[in-house]
């Protein structure tokens, strides 16, 4: 029964319903309806999937991961081999294939013109003879890639530019993440512990420790490790691993010692949990959202790691593959004459940069309990 029923019913006047109101200190806004309570995850989610932006750059992020999976497997073409399955001139360099019919220019020895194999050179639309470098400047019509579909074109071999794009994408991607998450759990693992014993002789010896060896640039490391071990993989791998496992040490223990002697770490510890589950159960779990912000980041990082030894000269995984390193390496001679050759891997490596940082500060702000939009 309502409040006006109710003074309706025993004929209540306006003065007594202030007196005898059958919803008499009660507040609508204190009225609570009960339900199922809300899990950690599901705010988590409800608070990262709330902003559009991050939608949208996680979107950004899962189409580049999906294109590296699928197009490798699916494309007609191969990673080290000319799209006509042999290394004849005719088809290097070619612009894509929703250009159109246009023209392509060659740089052809005397030799290379007549060996036989360049048969669509044999009607060119022009040629001119150019002393100074002696070879043919040849002007032909881009009918070598009929039958293909080249969406980015081919490069200086003749290699269809589109698969070894994502093949190379793949293989930075697997690099990069691999080395982010064994570096993140080790130096994790080492931080927390540490952060947790700060001041005591354990914490005094690490941190020294990381401190000497942190003062080398990473770099110099990367160039030592690489050229004693190699630049396979493997390698590779664990030259990163070596190199980056300091950084999540730094992270992780400023972020506990921030958070060792609050209540809820004091309360645990008065309710007989142990050390290790306070540093594991208790800490890891509130400062996890902090540290995803420097996990996410370390994926680019490895991947302009990779870059910068190839530039140095390193055959990162090999003189033949494609890493994104090595396409933008390869590319540089040919940015006016191919320029997808070079803007593929570029605006690759561009997206990964700019979605990750967003999306590394859109789950610190999802894992951060104070935050309520």
């Amino acid at each position: 029964m309502t409040s006006k029923e109710f003074n309706i019913r025993y004929n209540l006047s306006e003065i007594n319903e202030k007196w005898f109101s059958a919803d008499d200190g009660i507040k609508k806004e204190e009225i609570q309806v009960a339900g199922k309570p809300s899990t950690v995850a599901k705010d988590i989610f409800k608070r990262f999937f709330s902003s559009k932006t991050n939608i949208v750059f996680l979107l950004i992020v899962l189409t580049i991961i999906l294109l590296s999976i699928i197009v490798p497997h699916v494309s007609r073409y191969h990673e080290t081999e000319a799209i006509s399955g042999s290394k004849t001139t005719d088809i290097k360099l070619l612009k894509p294939t929703w250009q159109g019919t246009q023209t392509n220019v060659l740089f052809l020895s005397p030799q290379e013109w007549n060996n036989g194999n360049n048969k669509f050179v044999t009607n060119p639309v022009s040629h001119e003879w150019i002393p100074s470098v002696g070879q043919w400047k040849i002007i032909v019509k881009n009918t070598s890639a009929d039958g293909h579909n080249l969406i980015l074109g081919t490069d200086s071999v003749g290699r269809d530019i589109w698969t070894r794009l994502w093949i190379g994408t793949a293989w930075s991607l697997k690099l990069a993440i691999t080395a982010a998450v064994i570096e993140t759990f080790i130096g994790v693992s080492i931080g927390v512990y540490i952060g947790f014993h700060i001041g005591k002789a354990l914490d005094t010896i690490v941190m020294r420790f990381v401190e000497i060896f942190t003062s080398v640039p990473s770099l110099l490391w990367l160039i030592l490790l690489t050229t004693i071990a190699g630049t396979g993989f493997g390698s590779i791998l664990l030259a990163l691993v070596i190199v980056g496992w300091a950084g999540p040490v730094w992270s992780a223990r400023m972020f506990t010692i921030k958070v060792k002697d609050q209540d809820f770490i004091l309360a645990a510890e008065a309710t007989g949990v142990s050390k290790a589950g306070r540093i594991y159960k208790h800490i890891l779990p509130n400062i996890l959202g902090r540290l995803l912000v420097s996990f996410v980041l370390r994926i680019p990082s490895v991947i302009f790691f990779e870059v910068t030894l190839i530039f140095l000269g390193l055959s990162v995984g090999g003189a033949e593959s494609a890493t994104l390193g090595r396409l933008i390496n390869l590319s540089r001679a040919y940015i006016f004459v191919q320029p997808f050759y070079i803007l593929g891997p570029t605006i690759v490596i561009l997206l990964l940069t700019v979605s990750l940082q967003i999306l590394a500060n859109g789950m610190r702000d999802a894992f951060d309990p104070k935050i309520t939009g």
